[in-house]
């Protein structure tokens, strides 16, 4: 049992790092959502603040939810972050739960059913049935028949999640009746089996993070359903506004939109609009959903900090040892990810990777990313417009043809970005002449504070010969080992 702060002997099995034995005790029915009741911590968060990760996917593997809250409305990857244990939030980020396995139409019910319809329906039905149905002040409420009267609770939203008073952060509607069908947590009773409406109401796409997304559902959405706010940028292809997406759902999403001035192809961007969607990697910044407009419009996570060369250039703290390499890193394991799916972005630069917090970087902007037909390594532009030359590999500056090789002597340019705080690539020298000068075998010099293994992989970006540049993959174990170096002495776990 507990001890007086509300500690069960899973809490202490997790801080000691002791894998086995959290597993035996969750095989014995310890519950994952056992609450510290001095700070609200459950076992997650003890896990993630110390970097265990072998630990925290014991308790993933076992059904705890990747989000619990503490009392302060701290997140198990907030904690590892402040710990600098960079795998455990990039493995909190990135995982999901299935959602549940009972379809919406078994549970959703049309907007007629209120609370005093839900209780009458619910009144003679066993412990655990349950219904999902509008609220007033909320967008939907769970009404659960419990051992002795029906209990109705908000589901609240904050972001792209759902959640239920102070439970944890879920990812759909779906994934919160999964839930709770798992654990209490909070309730009376676990959700045991739904109450089918007699109509099923018109079921809409799910929710933007939910696992099972259909991207021909949900790529497209109206303008009606978007409201515009302050601009954030401007861009050679059009403005990037804060702004308000309401889902089909009523959840109200904060979301960054990226308003194209002119785009040829609408059919034909829309296709690879569906594409993009489907989309998901914790340092890809997330491409929501397009709108066809006029004017077209592509809705994004919105990532509070904005541009990492916004962030260098205003002076805020970098640490060249430690800061550095984690955002190589994360930005190299993204454009694998890209690599993966046949993705050439194109236009890799530090003013499009944007900072989620100091620990996590996105890449973003795929304004002039492409995808790759399958048998062809590369991708040859027709289309003229003003392209960032500078960023630009020399093969792509001649003939137009664009590879992950040359997205790896961006990311080259990118890492220098990084290494000299924002400072503009070749200075004030035009395109036609970096151009000549990289021809001529000269290159970015060596930037202050810059360690020579990193120096050398710029050099690696910048070979001559495409097929003698890194995979992305490499660069992301290179990244790694430095990032391990700085973030996780003493951890060995994660050194190994």
């Amino acid at each position: 049992g507990p001890d007086v702060s509300g500690r069960h002997p899973l809490h202490y099995a997790c801080e000691w790092e002791d894998a086995e034995m959290v597993k035996e005790l969750l095989s014995a029915g310890a519950c994952p959502q056992a609450r510290d009741v001095d700070n609200g911590w459950v076992p997650l968060h003890i896990a993630a603040a110390r970097g265990h990760t072998s630990v925290v996917l014991a308790l993933l593997d076992h059904g705890a939810p990747a989000r619990p809250r503490t009392l302060r409305h701290e997140l198990p990857a907030d904690l590892a972050a402040q710990g600098r244990h960079t795998d455990c939030v990039h493995l909190l980020e990135s995982y999901e739960r299935p959602a549940s396995a009972y379809p919406r139409s078994s549970w959703l019910h049309p907007p007629h059913v209120d609370r005093e319809c839900a209780t009458r329906l619910l009144s003679t039905s066993e412990e655990g049935t349950f219904l999902v149905r509008r609220g007033r002040r909320t967008s939907y409420v769970l009404s659960l028949a419990g051992p002795t009267s029906v209990f109705h609770f908000e589901i609240h939203s904050q972001g792209p999640y759902v959640h239920i008073d102070d439970g944890p952060l879920l990812s759909s509607l779906e994934h919160l009746v999964a839930h709770y069908g798992n654990f209490e947590d909070g309730l009376p009773v676990r959700l045991a089996q739904p109450l089918a409406p007699d109509e099923p109401p018109p079921v809409g796409p799910r929710s933007p993070t939910s696992q099972q997304q259909t991207p021909t559902l949900t790529a497209v959405v109206s303008r009606d359903s978007l409201r515009l706010g302050q601009t954030l940028g401007e861009g050679e292809y059009g403005s990037v506004l804060q702004g308000v997406w309401v889902t089909p759902e009523g959840t109200e999403v904060s979301v960054a939109v990226k308003r194209l001035r002119e785009v040829s192809a609408g059919e034909g961007f829309a296709r690879e609009a569906e594409l993009m969607v489907d989309l998901r990697h914790p340092c890809i910044v997330r491409l929501l959903a397009i709108c066809l407009g006029p004017p077209l419009m592509m809705v994004q996570e919105l990532l509070p900090l904005g541009s990492l060369l916004s962030y260098l250039q205003q002076g805020c703290p970098v640490d060249l040892e430690e800061d550095v390499p984690r955002w190589a890193h994360q930005v190299a394991c993204g454009m694998a990810y890209l690599q993966g799916r046949r993705f050439v972005h194109r236009d890799l630069a530090a003013r499009n990777l944007l900072l989620a917090s100091r620990m996590q970087v996105k890449i973003s902007d795929f304004g002039l990313s492409r995808a790759l037909a399958m048998g062809s390594d590369y991708y040859r532009a027709t289309t003229g417009g003003r392209w960032p030359l500078k960023w630009y590999a020399p093969e792509s500056v001649n003939f137009g043809t664009f590879s992950h090789a040359s997205d790896a002597w961006s990311f080259g340019v990118t890492l220098w970005e990084m290494y000299t705080l924002g400072e503009l690539p070749y200075g004030s020298l035009t395109g036609v002449q970096v151009l000549a000068l990289v021809e001529s075998g000269e290159r970015l010099a060596l930037p202050d504070g810059c360690p020579d293994w990193a120096y050398a992989a710029m050099q690696h970006c910048w070979r001559m010969a495409p097929d003698q540049r890194p995979h992305f993959s490499d660069l992301a174990a290179l990244f790694a080992a430095h990032s391990v170096r700085h973030l996780c002495a003493g951890c060995t776990e994660l050194a190994q």
